[in-house]
């Protein structure tokens, strides 16, 4: 049920850091499709997310089509707010995003996120406890691999790669076929 916000804010974070609308669109657009066809989610509500997304980014003050609207904005001597145009085009497409989710399927992944959780009512502490310590791990590699990237500069491939042999290492049960799970068309393109 989340999914398609998760991609709609990742796209939306692209766009903002400064990728090209088109660009963030073309990354992301495969990796949503592939998870709304394993999630039985409707492909037109994936893409219109994704491509809403990168428009909530677009005028970003870092983001060319945010700096190109700004400069002419400048030039022209007229009173501007990048962050103003920024934020209210951002609120513009997540009220699409709103509409979009309604009309193509979003309350239907609602209810049936309801219906699964009442119909999981196993009781396996133990399971569950490994798990929270696996996402917990994940979690502060993700953070690490970030924090090593934008501060210090370091290279964010190497950092994953790292990452995940580190999470491969401690937990080997939890990336058991990984590789063959892998969307290698995704990562060339």
């Amino acid at each position: 049920a989340f999914v398609p916000w998760a991609m709609f804010l990742v796209t939306a974070m692209a766009t903002s850091a400064g990728a090209p609308g088109p660009a963030a669109t073309a990354m992301m657009a495969p990796v949503l499709l592939g998870l709304s066809k394993k999630y039985d989610i409707n492909s037109r509500l994936a893409g219109l997310m994704v491509a809403h997304g990168s428009c909530a980014g677009n005028f970003s003050p870092i983001n060319p089509l945010g700096a190109i609207v700004n400069g002419t904005v400048d030039r022209s001597g007229l009173p501007g707010n990048p962050i103003a145009v920024f934020a209210a085009n951002f609120i513009y497409n997540v009220m699409l995003g709103l509409v979009i989710y309604v009309s193509f399927g979003g309350v239907e992944l609602l209810r049936r996120r309801r219906r699964s959780q009442s119909v999981l009512t196993a009781n396996v502490p133990d399971a569950s406890t490994e798990m929270n310590l696996v996402r917990l791990v994940t979690l502060v590699c993700i953070v690490l691999a970030a924090v090593g990237a934008l501060v210090f500069r370091l290279d964010l491939g190497m950092l994953a790669v790292s990452a995940a042999v580190v999470l491969h290492l401690l937990f080997p049960s939890t990336s058991e076929g990984a590789p063959s799970k892998i969307g290698w068309p995704t990562i060339v393109l």
